[in-house]
């Protein structure tokens, strides 16, 4: 997210402000004795993707794609319940953009109304889906989300569950971002349609 999670949008930060986030990213993880490789922008703002590659990062995570909701908190609780779908498996470009994942609905406050098994059966069809059309079931939670989350582990429980179910067949198997884009680099470019 970041060394300081502000948002990569042009026009609010400058090229050289990004690229010195970057670089002070790129070092914070060299001094605890890590390569970061990846990475997911603040807010999900893509922002100066062409300078990721000179700071060693192989791929970021695309913006989710918008959805037509009210801005109001009706509309934050309907992207809840809209379906999921898997993303493409993506091209061979560097650096390499990763499909957006999806939020695992944080079952907190008016999100709490949205039924256990609606958000599982909804995870359950992303990964279905991914199979089925060769795609990437690509998701996330915060941490913190299974605190305060009604019932979040017991949701995340029987997600995976389908997931490993579909694992064992040989259906599907799982990475991280970093895996993903070696993996896309060992590739010959794909065709475009």
């Amino acid at each position: 997210h970041g060394f300081t999670h502000l948002p990569f949008a042009q026009g609010q930060m400058s090229a050289a402000w990004a690229d010195r986030e970057l670089g002070e990213l790129r070092d914070h993880f060299r001094d605890l004795g890590l390569r970061l490789r990846t990475l997911i922008y603040p807010r999900n703002i893509v922002g100066y993707a062409g300078l990721l590659p000179r700071h060693g990062l192989i791929g970021y995570r695309e913006h989710p794609p918008r959805q037509r909701w009210p801005a109001h908190r009706a509309g934050a609780l309907g992207r809840q319940i809209a379906p999921l779908l898997a993303g493409p498996w993506p091209d061979t470009a560097m650096p390499q953009p990763i499909p957006a994942a999806h939020f695992l609905n944080w079952r907190h406050g008016p999100r709490a109304l949205v039924p256990k098994a609606y958000v599982v059966a909804r995870f359950r069809r992303l990964i279905d889906d991914a199979i089925a059309c060769g795609g990437i079931a690509h998701f996330y939670l915060h941490p913190h989300n299974l605190i305060d989350g009604q019932d979040q582990l017991e949701m995340l429980d029987h997600i995976l569950a389908h997931y490993a179910m579909r694992h064992q067949r040989g259906e599907i198997t799982c990475m991280t971002q970093q895996q993903l884009c070696e993996e896309l680099g060992r590739q010959p470019a794909l065709a475009s349609p």
